[in-house]
């Protein structure tokens, strides 16, 4: 904010150039400072975000495997992430065995990976 007042003149005499050097090396600093927290934060939810294990995919009853994997699947398709939330909700509640699952599909539609949801749907119903 003070180097914008410096630069549109809102003082009546013009800056002198050294306090221009420096309020933009301050900006400087903390445009870098901030690129650094948005960089880890990317980095964090990337970490979240785990790929289901083969055990844990087998234990969710093959039936129900295959139901998920069409239902996400078609939802994915059309970028319906409204659906692919409530699918996720409701397969929490089938068993224990499924809240890996739902979790991985909640975290992949906030992230808007509709591929991934595909990838997911093929693991989970490779047929």
């Amino acid at each position: 904010m003070n180097l914008e007042k410096l630069v549109k003149g809102v003082e009546r005499t013009p800056p002198a150039a050294k306090k221009l050097n420096l309020k933009f090396s301050e900006l400087d600093i903390a445009l870098v400072q901030a690129l650094k927290s948005v960089q880890s934060l990317g980095a964090s939810a990337e970490k979240q975000v785990r790929k289901l294990s083969d055990e844990e995919i087998s234990s969710i009853p093959v039936e129900l495997a295959q139901d998920i994997a069409k239902r996400i699947r078609d939802a994915a398709e059309i970028g319906d992430v409204i659906t692919l939330n409530a699918i996720a909700e409701e397969i929490m509640t089938h068993s224990e065995s499924c809240v890996p699952l739902s979790k991985q599909i909640v975290q992949m539609t906030n992230d808007f990976d509709l591929d991934g949801i595909q990838k997911l749907a093929d693991a989970l119903d490779p047929g």
